[in-house]
């Protein structure tokens, strides 16, 4: 196994290197990282253009919604993914907190849990709840699985925000 700072990015084609971003962990291996971030600009246009005209496929880091978009900082992702978890994780223990809500809307809607919506906002909690756990996870985690936790954390988050909707969705009722 290679040391940090060992690894010869000079032979890698640019499809290599882009690879290699998206499954480096670099708070494992600093100078790597930044070896390859040195590689990556020493790619010249052509070979960049031939790649990017041959093969629609390949993974370009920001074309993702892992990688977050262009010049997206991934801690700054990881710190939106958080905040929604914990917005939707709050929301759901409130209402099953007061049990009943009336949203002032043009026609004001009251959202009384009972039920199917309670049930259902109790699992958005702990979906919503799994997401700062995966992240504590990766961080103690010596592997390189960041884009793994990531991903489970985006499910994660998607999955309870859909189950809290659809709470509230089936428990308003028009006052």
């Amino acid at each position: 196994m290679s040391q940090d700072g060992e690894i010869d990015y000079s032979q890698y084609s640019y499809r290599e290197l882009l690879d290699t971003l998206n499954n480096i962990n670099a708070r494992k291996y600093p100078r790597n990282y930044a070896n390859l971030q040195a590689a990556l600009e020493k790619v010249g246009p052509e070979q960049r253009g031939a790649l990017e005209r041959g093969s629609t496929s390949v993974p370009v880091p920001g074309d993702s919604l892992v990688d977050g978009g262009p010049q997206s900082n991934p801690d700054v992702r990881r710190v939106k993914h958080l905040l929604a978890a914990l917005a939707v994780a709050g929301l759901s223990a409130y209402l099953l907190w007061i049990d009943d809500l009336t949203l002032p809307l043009s026609t004001p809607l009251r959202v009384s849990l009972s039920g199917m919506g309670e049930t259902l906002a109790y699992l958005a909690f702990l979906f919503a709840a799994v997401v700062p756990a995966s992240f504590v996870l990766d961080y103690i985690d010596e592997r390189d699985n960041r884009k793994k936790y990531l991903l489970f954390a985006l499910f994660s988050e998607s999955v309870a925000t859909g189950l809290m909707f659809f709470a509230v969705a089936i428990s308003a009722t028009p006052t």
